[in-house]
């Protein structure tokens, strides 16, 4: 079972959850193998990029390497604009992931809200400040597992 929005819902209700909130930064926390890959891989949409945390920091950190921070974050929304669906996997298990977001990206995220949803999944995400924040300001939500 999922906690979202204080309802618990099934794996199947998580996904309609989802697909229902176009719009949204999306923070799945749970233990490994509790299934979110399954509930990633399960989204109806021909128009969903799934990478992990690694990928998506490698390539914003050479980004950055060579541009300020508006123009990375502009690079980051060209290179993604094309998809619903932005699925970053096990954020947590990239050590220059919290950074990339909390000091560089967080711009991309709010604006990439605007046009298609973002899901970071990982291992207590929804203890990181930078999602807190977005959550305060009523754009992101919080799928924590429950046993």
């Amino acid at each position: 079972m999922w906690e979202v929005e204080n309802k618990m819902l099934t794996d199947k209700q998580v996904i309609e959850f989802i697909e229902g909130k176009p719009h949204k930064l999306i923070v799945m926390s749970g233990p490994t193998r509790c299934g979110k890959t399954k509930i990633m891989k399960s989204i109806e949409s021909d128009k969903k990029h799934i990478i992990n945390s690694e990928t998506f920091s490698e390539f914003g950190y050479m980004l950055g390497r060579y541009h300020t921070v508006p123009v990375l974050n502009e690079k980051l929304l060209n290179a993604y604009k094309n998809f619903d669906y932005l699925i970053i996997e096990d954020i947590d298990m990239s050590s220059g992931a919290f950074n990339l977001i909390d000091h560089y990206a967080t711009d991309f995220i709010k604006e990439y809200i605007n046009i298609s949803a973002i899901i970071f999944t990982g291992v207590d995400t929804f203890r990181w400040g930078v999602f807190w924040e977005l959550y305060k300001e009523n754009k992101a939500v919080f799928v924590t597992y429950c046993e």
